[in-house]
């Protein structure tokens, strides 16, 4: 027999509950219900919650739901079986889980173990094997029961752990003494908004996970305030947001303002598509309009930010950490599933991104601009980018639970993702240099010296930001000073190419700083002339900055180096590398290497930025209330303000120039005058618009 480390206490954060309280908070839950519900009122109710039982067993058997987590082992069936063993008062467990409080996910190897072969309780024509494992899989659950694991993790305690649990239950209920089955619905109750009221605060994915173990904890106690609140909280949940959760935009937000649409807002989708299975065909199940935002975040959200199987690694947070999470195979199947339900919107755009996800194939979306998460995005069918502004109310990297240790460069926004004809976002993470971050000017420090940033989950940038979206090109800009480093940078975008521009690139610590275009692993084809790179497909043209260096060198790392649950073992693999030396200031554009978009540069400074679109246009963003001449035309702006002048209009100032030499000194004086009236009176404009 194992040894065994049982840990009884409350979690760090308080809301690990043992199971003598839990079951006395079970039972006043119970009074209550009964004082509210009276027992003919519940039993009137209890068809409605039998069908939500059976609809679960039948989707459980034929595959049409996915399981709360998916066994985290190869074992077959028969392996599972061979490792069982019996404790001494007849409760069994897996002689291969390793029983430690302190390794919780391995530990909850016996819950995912025991769930398999629930499932194939479920499934079997057997009569002999269900019998036996209708003995076995109590067997099993007493084990978990007796000994009550608590993880210092309240997620492991009040999500995790009652969902396992909860479907075991609810494959074998049947099968369970009504003392076992008290035991399970304290536990399960941990993830119960009636019965652990704390969750009902949960927003996002973690809102839908407790809304998932409420209606399971419902279908097992047979009680129907449980099962309305979980279907209440889900279809807050789904509607659009705030705070954390689905944005307007089609974006997902969860830990605060920080984008994480292709790491939780998948998980929501994944146990999403499952509720809704067993919602169907009830009086519970959600209508169209309430499926609205669910969709959009697919369709109009996670598709943007996805090239074939791969998903933008910006969008995953701290998840860049490990090992296959960019690929995105597994939301093919949520889509799936989301497909089989009636009144699911928009499924033609749903199918198609499912074919793009299941083929592994690009298509040309074009232009996105993600207002919320101030996140700009090219998708074409040989070409991907995206610019990650900045602004007061957002958050970046995060650094939790040991995972994401060397993203402090990525903390403070201006980060891109730039794939061109092979995608590869993977291999990239354990060799990579977290100092050249694609897209930042940072100081160049090793990993030791990263380390050291451990502050920055929930930084506040203060500084001037915007963005705008004008169609066929959109902007997205910021000015802050980040621990004394200073920048004010601009990504103005059409939907085949990209420039960036930088200014105001100094360091209080007089630190050397560089500024990264791009950091990949080497593939495809590489060639370089006196200010253009070309490298898998990308091309990159500087217009100003410093010394540029393009290399492709071997680098050597591991997945531990930025997770410490991460393998130890040697990585190397051969880095395409492109930087230029910081001296204040750059420009450069990135595109398709068979793209020949053209861009001028008519201001880059601390006041403005300013760029001659490929179509003539000009685009502007402005961190002062200033104002310029182009072309014989005085363009002004507020604070965090930005504009664009059609190509025609641009002419028609360059062609008046052309045929009136003088004009330009003329236009000086003027722009003069006009700006010290212009800022002098710019105040007021702004607060008589406030």
């Amino acid at each position: 027999m194992p040894a065994h480390t049982v840990k009884m206490e409350a979690s760090e954060t308080g809301r690990g509950i043992p199971m003598k309280n839990r079951l006395l908070s079970f039972a006043l839950s119970l009074v209550i219900l009964c004082q509210l519900f009276p027992f003919s009122a519940v039993a009137s109710s209890s068809l409605g919650v039998e069908q939500l039982c059976r609809n679960f067993t039948d989707c459980m058997a034929d595959g049409s739901l996915s399981v709360f987590a998916v066994p985290r082992n190869n074992y077959s069936f028969d392996s599972n079986m061979s490792h069982l063993r019996t404790d001494t008062d007849e409760t069994m467990y897996f002689s291969t889980v390793k029983y430690n409080v302190n390794d919780f996910v391995k530990l909850t190897d016996h819950l995912a173990r025991t769930l398999a072969m629930a499932t194939v309780y479920n499934t079997t024509t057997d009569a002999d094997l269900k019998e036996r494992l209708g003995n076995i899989i109590p067997a099993l659950i007493g084990y978990w029961v007796k000994n009550d694991y608590q993880s210092d993790n309240w997620w492991y305690n009040e999500i995790n752990t009652p969902n396992l649990l909860g479907e075991i239950a609810l494959l074998v209920k049947n099968e369970l003494s009504p003392e076992l089955m008290k035991n399970v619905l304290a536990i399960v109750g941990d993830g119960c908004f009636t019965v652990n009221t704390d969750l009902q605060q949960e927003t996002g994915a973690n809102a839908v996970w407790a809304a998932y173990s409420t209606l399971k904890y419902g279908m097992l106690a047979n009680e129907e305030a449980a099962v309305n609140c979980a279907v209440s909280k889900f279809k807050s949940v789904l509607g659009y947001s705030d705070g954390e959760g689905i944005k307007a935009d089609g974006s997902f937000m969860q830990h605060g303002a920080r984008l994480y649409s292709g790491a939780y807002g998948i998980s929501l989708i994944q146990n999403t598509a499952s509720i809704l299975r067993i919602l169907q065909g009830t009086s519970y199940a959600l209508d169209e309009s309430q499926l609205n935002p669910l969709s959009d975040m697919i369709v109009n959200g996670l598709q943007y930010l996805s090239v074939g199987n791969q998903i933008d690694p910006q969008t995953i947070g701290r998840d860049v950490s490990k090992k296959g999470k960019t690929n995105i195979e597994h939301l093919g199947e949520y889509i799936k599933k989301l497909l089989t339900l009636d009144a699911f919107p928009n499924k033609p755009a749903l199918r198609q991104y499912l074919n793009s996800i299941e083929q592994n194939t690009r298509r040309n979306l074009g232009l996105k601009y993600f207002d919320n998460a101030k996140f700009l995005v090219i998708n074409n069918d040989d070409f991907y980018f995206s610019f990650r502004g900045a602004a007061s109310n957002l958050y970046y990297a995060e650094n939790l639970n040991n995972e994401n240790l060397l993203s402090y460069n990525s903390s403070y926004g201006t980060t891109t993702t730039v794939a061109g004809k092979t995608v590869n976002y993977n291999d990239i993470q354990p060799i990579q240099n977290y100092s050249l971050i694609p897209g930042t000017t940072a100081v160049q420090e090793d990993d030791a010296a990263l380390l050291v940033h451990t502050n920055y989950n929930k930084r506040k940038l203060t500084g001037v930001f915007g963005g705008a979206d004008y169609g066929d090109a959109a902007v997205s800009f910021a000015q802050t000073t980040h621990e004394g480093i200073h920048y004010t940078v601009a990504c103005f975008a059409t939907d085949r190419s990209a420039v960036l521009l930088g200014a105001g690139l100094t360091n209080d610590n007089g630190q050397k700083m560089v500024t990264t275009l791009q950091q990949e692993t080497a593939q495809g084809n590489f060639s370089r002339n006196e200010n253009t790179v070309i490298h898998n497909g990308v091309k990159y043209t500087v217009y100003q900055g410093g010394e540029m260096n393009a290399q492709i060198k071997t680098q050597t790392g591991s997945w531990k180096r930025n997770n410490a649950n991460g393998s130890t073992d040697a990585v190397q693999g051969e880095v395409f590398t492109l930087t230029v030396k910081n001296e204040g200031s750059y420009a450069y554009s990135v595109m398709s290497d068979s793209t020949n978009d053209t861009y001028t540069v008519v201001e880059n400074n601390e006041d403005v930025q300013a760029v001659l679109m490929p179509d003539g246009s000009l685009c502007a963003a402005f961190y002062t209330d200033t104002a310029f001449v182009y072309g014989g035309r005085i363009y002004f702006g507020f604070i965090g303000s930005s504009i664009r002048a059609s190509a025609k209009a641009v002419q028609r100032s360059a062609d008046f120039v052309a045929e009136h030499p003088t004009v330009g000194s003329f236009w000086s004086t003027v722009l003069s005058a006009f700006s010290e009236a212009y800022n002098a009176i710019a105040p007021l404009i702004r607060r008589a618009f406030d």
